[in-house]
């Protein structure tokens, strides 16, 4: 531990990406105390303010504070993206590990599944998911889940395929151990860390989906403060308030930031104790 530790330090991706990361979910977590404005309340007489000292951000078309908003709004495109990314990594992990691990038809159809879904661009398959299910936060993170769930599953299947043979398993088969105990306890442990590696890269590519869905009008609905949402807003005062458009921008860019650096780092540190090993 000490020692992974120790390259933990050493990587400056994952040090600044951890950090950054940190900072945006703590402000997510401590958005209502962050600033004495309501992120709701309406002041028409303040509309369109640029960033001063009584509103470090400016405010927006209805006058309302802009970091609050942006604050509050952090909260949902990361939740909608912790989810989406959770519901992906559920279905992956569990395709991919009867695949690999049973082989045969089962990995014929299972591969075959993977290949239509692969077939459509991600934008387009959430778009459409969306548009058969609704819009809604909720059907954001079903969309999410079902457009990166892929990946997961096919990074799980190889693992598995490769350590299916392994002693223990084998062992564990010969003795009479179910096939759902030796998935959990032997087989999907040994593909924890890779999937950690993949959900954390992966916030990166949620937080744009589900900003690209606010956007749209397909994601969080107004007036919750979506990133996504503020921005799409911010586009139509562009030449009167650019930064309506450009806060929101920042913040989607740095939480992207944040996720890769930290993402690579993860992968970068799991990669050296492979080879240490």
């Amino acid at each position: 531990m000490p020692v992974v530790l120790a390259r933990a330090r050493r990587s400056r991706a994952l040090v600044l990406g951890a950090a950054l990361a940190g900072l945006i979910v703590l402000v997510a977590a401590l958005a209502p105390w962050l600033t004495p404005y309501d992120p709701f309340q309406m002041a028409m007489a303040e509309r369109l303010q640029p960033p001063g000292w009584s509103h470090p951000l400016g405010t927006d078309m209805f006058g309302r504070d802009l970091w609050a908003r942006v604050a509050l709004g952090a909260r949902y495109s990361l939740a909608v993206a912790c989810l989406g990314v959770s519901i992906a990594s559920a279905i992956g992990v569990t395709v991919g590990l009867l695949a690999g691990y049973y082989g045969g038809w089962v990995d014929a159809a299972i591969s075959r599944v993977v290949d239509v879904f692969l077939a459509f661009p991600v934008i387009l398959l959430a778009l459409a998911l969306i548009a058969a299910l609704g819009p809604s936060p909720a059907n954001a993170m079903v969309a999410i889940g079902l457009v990166y769930w892929t990946t997961y599953a096919r990074v799980v299947r190889v693992l598995v395929m490769a350590t299916r043979h392994e002693e223990y398993v084998v062992a564990a088969r010969a003795v009479g151990v179910r096939d759902a105990r030796i998935l959990i306890r032997h087989l999907l442990p040994n593909v924890l860390a890779p999937v950690i590696v993949l959900a954390t890269l992966g916030m990166g590519a949620a937080i744009v989906i589900e900003s690209t869905l606010s956007f749209l009008g397909l994601g969080v609905q107004p007036p919750a403060p979506s990133w996504g949402w503020t921005l799409a807003l911010g586009m139509r005062y562009m030449r009167q308030a650019p930064h309506l458009a450009v806060v929101p921008g920042v913040a989607i860019m740095l939480t992207v930031l944040a996720f890769n650096l930290l993402g690579d780092g993860l992968r970068d540190l799991t990669d050296a104790r492979s080879r240490s090993g």
